[in-house]
């Protein structure tokens, strides 16, 4: 009995020992077969942009295609759905974006935990929103406008590009910092709420970068202040709502790498290491700017501080506004 007992013990740590020695090489050799990339925009805009980037920079650095798959719908709902479901080995990834933690307060139900059903993995890029107004308004700086707004309240109609995206809580922090009282008028993308705006039909947006520098820089609109941490490298003449006197004031978006939970430590410290790498590089960072954006280096344990944070501010933003999607 002892002699049995002694040869199903070492097959058993034989068994474990082959185990580990597979995961082991698993995770030294990654990667060793392409990657897919789920990007939750569609083609050709801001995310998209982002997405391919870091895609092609990952792919010539690793050897291995990093194949973007374009997802788009539901807020990102779907895009996160699916790699919440993919398996941890490190073969799917997703490029979300800080909507992703937004949409746990925005729908009632969720098949994922935005958090718990995934892995942080790297920051990639970041970008400040404008507050801007067409020519016919009177407010020639922020304050300006902040001051007509308060003395009428309800006169002022701002755009955004839909309800529960950054740019519409820019308009529900914006309130709640200052006190004024606007009207929100939601749009189906930046694109038709920046015509609308050129066309006097809305007073006022915050709008991303892609959308609004063009038309700020040929003078068609007018940017009173933008909502980051410190001034856009884009426009450095455009002062931050923060340093005109609303310290607590501070809205972007920010775009990041997250994979299924439960991905092995080793694969994780690559893929972070690796995205701020390409990230540092002089190339990227130019290309980026270009765009009205700026490379985000984050950590993994960065990252999974920065989801729980923006997702109880936002939470609270969007419970205090009465603001739902379903």
């Amino acid at each position: 009995m002892k002699y049995f007992l002694k040869i199903f013990a070492v097959f058993w740590i034989t068994c474990a020992v082959f185990v580990q020695t597979q995961s082991q090489a698993q995770t030294t050799n990654y990667p060793d077969k392409p990657i897919k990339l789920v990007i939750p925009f569609a083609a050709g805009g801001s995310g998209d942009i982002i997405g391919r980037l870091i895609a092609e920079r990952l792919s010539g650095l690793w050897k291995q295609p990093v194949l973007t798959d374009n997802k788009a719908g539901a807020g990102g709902n779907i895009a996160s759905d699916f790699v919440a479901k993919a398996s941890p080995d490190g073969q799917t990834l997703l490029l979300a974006a800080n909507s992703h933690v937004i949409n746990s307060s925005l729908y009632n139900k969720l098949p994922y935990d935005s958090i718990k059903d995934f892995t942080a993995l790297a920051g990639v890029a970041y970008y400040s929103l404008f507050l801007v107004v067409n020519n016919s308004q009177p407010a020639n700086n922020f304050n300006e406008l902040i001051t007509y707004a308060k003395s009428n309240p309800g006169a002022l109609t701002f755009g955004s590009a839909g309800t529960g995206t950054p740019t519409h809580l820019a308009n529900e922090l914006l309130k709640n910092v200052t006190g004024i009282d606007i009207i929100h008028s939601p749009y189906k993308g930046a694109a038709p709420a920046t015509t609308d705006l050129l066309g006097g039909h809305i007073q006022a947006m915050f709008n991303n970068p892609i959308s609004a520098l063009p038309f700020i820089k040929s003078g068609k609109l007018r940017a009173l202040a933008s909502t980051g941490p410190k001034r856009s490298v884009s426009a450095p003449e455009i002062p931050t709502v923060a340093e005109l006197g609303f310290p607590n004031y501070e809205v972007g978006t920010w775009f990041a790498l997250l994979g299924p939970k439960g991905m092995p430590l080793s694969i994780v410290n690559k893929i972070s290491n690796d995205t701020a790498e390409q990230l540092k590089k002089l190339e990227v960072i130019v290309k980026m700017n270009t765009e009205g954006i700026e490379p985000w280096i984050r950590s993994s344990s960065e990252l999974s501080q920065i989801l729980v944070q923006d997702q109880a501010k936002w939470g609270q933003i969007i419970k205090e506004a009465h603001i739902k999607l379903d």
